[in-house]
């Protein structure tokens, strides 16, 4: 009875804390909305409609999607559906924490302390945007706690399990296909190694061999979708696209410099299934200028990873140092140190080729959480604190810890709010289904056309956004210096048949005489045509 309160206390208390305080926060978060969330929402839709055909997509990893459409054919609001799909995965990102902290030996202080400061560092993930990144991360997180807990050689299934798991992965993110064959063999081999393991070898190479199978059967049901779509043999088109956006002869993203018929005819914008067609390819091999020019992304990504690890906790460098220090001499604790870190590092290693955003690294986030507590319980152990110095120490820690989720979700509170309520307002005005177009503000917009039920082509010319992610994507790219003719505008609205023209208070005048539309807060819809009447 004991035993099972504690279980309760630890693992059950914070996860039903977690999901309480998201439903009572969900209102204020339920309005962010990202252009890679609005195709996620619109591959959902086309599921949810039956058409399959148009949903398959080979940039877009199809398990996000598929957890949102059972909301939708509920009825459920596309955003909200989106947020409560965040808080389950945030609910299963929770439980393999708790089930990873118990492949380690480590303190139940230590333990429950861990688990709370995760509910924090959960939840502010969950709210901050969506994305399967949450989902991916619960999955490896899963799959960790197994191939990590000391009982998996002896397991039953645990080989199998962890196949399930990497393709699951693969299906939130192309990158998960990578990452896990490449921990899966680099961690079987090093549990084989290891001279403990002399008479579990026989069970460890059977687990290798048989998750690698599971891993290839499970992962090659969607490559075979792909090959029947698209007509040729691929993972995804992810990992090609986002390398060539970073090639040296790159000009940003190409949606946003001039108009892109929408992926498909329920899609809402092109980015629904972007296509490395669009950039120029280039290898890194083919000459020592593209080889220096990968180092320079490299060099420019490490820095902007430690930057998000700094933002994690600002003790990181001190965290990380202690740790390295203290666990190498715990010879018996040698697979809980290495595990950790050569997770981290390999995890790592592939976004540093392409580019890097926060949200990429929550599984790293959550790891270097589990090492700073790693760390403080061996410390603790081995030397005699004092009461109050352990106090410190570990107040110092949470705190460090905690700093960011609330600058998240003192930031992010009402996020989209705005441009929500001024879309309804549209809509509610009785326009009919046209095709969109805009002066500026590619996201915002695009968030309109979702909300509207609209098709989006995007700007006509591109704007100073356009350049600036241009160069934060490519360390090389040099704006070209030729000014846009903005009386060709109505000439190219024109020819793609643009219904309706979004006007922003931030767009210059695009011509003299322009019909008066429909207004909402920020937002003027201009008729440029009649409409042509919604095609579903």
């Amino acid at each position: 009875m004991r035993e099972l309160r504690s279980t309760v206390s630890t693992a059950l208390a914070p996860l039903g804390t977690f999901l309480a305080l998201g439903i009572l926060l969900l209102p204020l978060y339920s309005y962010e909305l990202s252009p890679d969330a609005i195709s996620y929402l619109s591959i959902s839709a086309e599921y949810a409609k039956g058409y399959w055909h148009e949903a398959i997509n080979a940039y877009w990893g199809p398990l996000y999607s598929w957890c949102i459409t059972p909301l939708l054919l509920l009825h459920f609001r596309g955003m909200l559906a989106a947020k409560i799909v965040a808080l389950l995965a945030g609910a299963l990102t929770l439980f393999g924490l708790y089930r990873l902290s118990l492949a380690f030996d480590i303190s139940e202080s230590c333990r429950r302390a861990f688990l709370w400061v995760s509910v924090a560092m959960v939840l502010a993930f969950a709210i901050q945007i969506n994305s399967p990144d949450l989902l991916f991360t619960a999955v490896l997180l899963l799959y960790l706690s197994i191939i990590f807990g000391s009982g998996y050689p002896q397991s039953r299934y645990g080989g199998p399990l962890c196949g399930v798991l990497g393709s699951l992965a693969y299906f939130a993110k192309s990158y998960g296909f990578f990452f896990f064959a490449a921990h899966f063999l680099l961690f079987s081999v090093f549990l084989w190694v290891l001279p403990e393991s002399r008479l579990k070898r026989p069970q460890i190479f059977k687990h290798f061999l048989t998750g690698s199978v599971v891993f290839l059967a499970v992962s090659s049901v969607w490559v075979l979708t792909l090959h029947a779509k698209y007509g040729s043999w691929m993972l995804g088109t992810t990992g090609e696209f986002n390398h060539r956006l970073t090639g040296p002869e790159a000009a940003g993203y190409p949606h946003l410099s001039h108009l892109i018929p929408p992926a498909s005819e329920h899609a809402i914008t092109a980015w629904e299934d972007p296509s490395p067609a669009w950039l120029p390819a280039w290898n890194v091999l083919s000459s020592r200028s593209n080889l220096k020019h990968q180092v320079k992304i490299v060099y420019r990504d490490a820095k902007s990873l430690f930057r998000f690890w700094t933002y994690t906790t600002p003790l990181f460098g001190f965290l990380l140092l202690g740790y390295l220090v203290l666990c190498p001499n715990a010879a018996n604790r040698r697979q809980e140190w290495i595990g950790p870190i050569l997770t981290i590092a390999l995890f790592s290693a592939g976004y540093l080729l392409i580019t890097v955003e926060d949200r990429y690294f929550w599984l790293t986030d959550l790891l270097l959480l589990w090492i700073a507590f790693l760390s403080l319980d061996l410390l603790f152990k081995r030397y005699a604190f004092a009461a109050p110095a352990k106090t410190v120490l570990a107040s110092a820690v949470v705190l460090s810890f905690l700093v960011n989720p609330v600058l998240i979700l003192h930031a992010h509170h009402f996020e989209g709010r705005d441009v929500y309520r001024w879309s309804e307002q549209i809509k509610e005005s009785g326009i009919k289904w046209g095709r969109l177009a805009s002066c500026s503000d590619w996201q915002d917009s695009a968030y309109v056309a979702y909300v509207l039920g609209m098709p989006y082509y995007g700007e006509p010319v591109p704007d100073p956004e356009a350049k600036e992610v241009a160069l934060q994507l490519n360390p090389d790219y040099r704006p070209a210096t030729v000014a846009t003719d903005r009386d060709q505008i109505p000439g190219i609205l024109s020819a793609n048949r643009i219904d309706y023209f979004i006007v922003w208070p931030s767009c210059e005048p695009i011509w003299p005489a322009m019909t008066q539309g429909a207004k909402a807060g920020s937002i003027e819809l201009v008729p440029l045509n009649s409409g042509n009447g919604n095609p579903q």
